[in-house]
């Protein structure tokens, strides 16, 4: 692949999640967090809503495991997710993955991909194996993840540029 196709910055928002259950003090228990992928000309976004357990998360801790994928061509990436998806929380790899498979899908690139120590490779088409975040609330609320909208109302953002 050509080096064009490398992922070049990783931006991570957090945002009070719409119209879920608050707590007994009244505030909203639970966080939204949209990740935002840049790889050449493409943006791609990934979303999913984390329990925020009376204190958010440190989002630059929690994203720590995304510093990985900097740089790294979109196979590499994808790779990098089938390997340690299982170190990861559920959220993280959530995120992650839909975020992946978008960018995938926005760059129609045929993937083709090494599965265990034999080195067996298979193709993966990416509408095939897309699986969304499951919430689209995200860009009812943003449209299509407008960014001025996204920056007012995040509570957190953290950014990895090359």
């Amino acid at each position: 692949m050509d080096t064009g196709n490398r992922i070049s910055r990783i931006e991570l928002f957090a945002l009070p999640a719409p119209s879920l259950q608050d707590d007994s003090s009244g505030h909203n228990t639970r966080l939204q967090l949209i990740l935002k992928l840049t790889c050449d000309k493409c943006v791609s976004y990934g979303e999913c809503v984390l329990s925020a357990d009376k204190q958010p998360p440190n989002l630059i801790k929690w994203g720590f495991y995304l510093r990985g994928i900097i740089h790294m061509e979109l196979e590499e990436a994808l790779m990098t997710l089938e390997l340690h998806q299982r170190e990861w929380t559920p959220g993280q790899s959530q995120l992650l993955q839909s975020a992946l498979w978008r960018l995938a899908l926005a760059q129609s690139v045929p993937l083709q991909l090494a599965a265990g120590s034999a080195g067996i490779h298979y193709n993966k088409p990416p509408a095939a194996y897309y699986a969304a975040s499951g919430s689209s609330a995200c860009k009812e609320r943003f449209g299509e993840y407008d960014l001025s909208r996204l920056f007012e109302e995040a509570t957190s953002y953290y950014s990895i540029l090359i």
